[in-house]
């Protein structure tokens, strides 16, 4: 059946007597509710409201959480084999920077899980990267979706830029969306200049931060992974490895203090703390 572009553009708004304020939550069907109940926990940070045993669901129910809703996703026992993907394309979660999709490519690769897709889609512009749960479903993680004012003015199909990997997501931005990694390096390679020309070297303390969510042993590990990650990201752009320091403080030095509920997300960040120095002495040879 041939889409017919025009006449769905040419759908308007239904007059209803409610108002829909956001997607609530998703149940998916699963072969091993144990098996995917643990990669929605241990991999991707969902934390367990409820468990139906079988008795109230067939095959059992979990109910999982990523924000104070009681549930975003669910799981029902009830598919015998993978999911075929045939009614469900896939579902995406937004995550606060961009920085964090990084991030969640090098986890999910630290964990063995195949990414299918990085970078950036057309329609919306959003940077993503794309992967499946152990029932075959198909999820996303992204940043930067673009949002549509009052007067419905949508970006045209002329700014779209395709992009299949996150470098060149990063690398060649569309408009009014800020990947300021790219411009960051072109500011630390002047820096480089200048400090060269003076005599100095550079370095560069990468400082991961979290919200206060988690445990404190938890929020130490990620913040230095976060930092870790920024310092692999900018070593890849051609920074020297040599002048650049990961450190994760956890909750304990926050960018935004005094922030609470959803705002603590701004603080799920990476901060810099650049040094000029006197060049190190070289040790004299035997």
């Amino acid at each position: 059946m041939t889409v017919d572009v025009a006449a769905i553009k040419g759908l308007k708004k239904g007059v209803t007597p409610f108002e829909l304020t956001k997607l609530g939550h998703v149940v998916l069907n699963s072969s091993d509710v144990m098996r995917s109940a643990r990669f929605y926990t241990e991999i991707l940070g969902f934390e367990i409201s409820d468990v139906y045993p079988d008795e109230m669901m067939p095959g059992g129910m979990v109910f999982m959480r990523f924000n104070e809703d009681h549930h975003g996703v669910a799981l029902v026992g009830s598919m015998k084999g993978a999911s075929p993907n045939v009614e469900l394309n896939h579902m995406a979660f937004e995550v606060a920077s961009l920085d964090e999709v990084v991030e969640a490519r090098n986890h999910l690769r630290r964990h063995g899980v195949a990414i299918d897709f990085e970078g950036r889609r057309r329609a919306g512009v959003q940077i993503a990267v794309e992967f499946r749960d152990p029932d075959g479903h198909r999820l996303e993680i992204y940043w930067g979706l673009d949002r549509v004012s009052a007067d419905g003015a949508i970006r045209p199909a002329s700014q779209w830029k395709l992009a299949r990997s996150l470098k060149q997501a990063v690398a060649d931005p569309v408009a009014g969306q800020d990947t300021t990694l790219s411009a960051l390096v072109a500011h630390l390679n002047e820096l480089l200049q200048v400090a060269a020309h003076e005599g100095k070297e550079v370095r560069i303390v990468v400082v991961g931060h979290t919200d206060e969510k988690g445990t404190a042993d938890y929020n130490q590990r990620l913040s230095r992974q976060r930092a870790e990650s920024v310092c692999g990201q900018l070593t890849a752009w051609g920074i020297p490895a040599s002048m650049l320091r990961p450190m994760g403080v956890g909750t304990a030095q926050p960018v935004r203090p005094g922030l609470s509920g959803a705002e603590q997300t701004l603080n799920r960040r990476v901060s810099f703390r650049v040094h000029l120095a006197a060049p190190t002495p070289r040790q004299p040879q035997p």
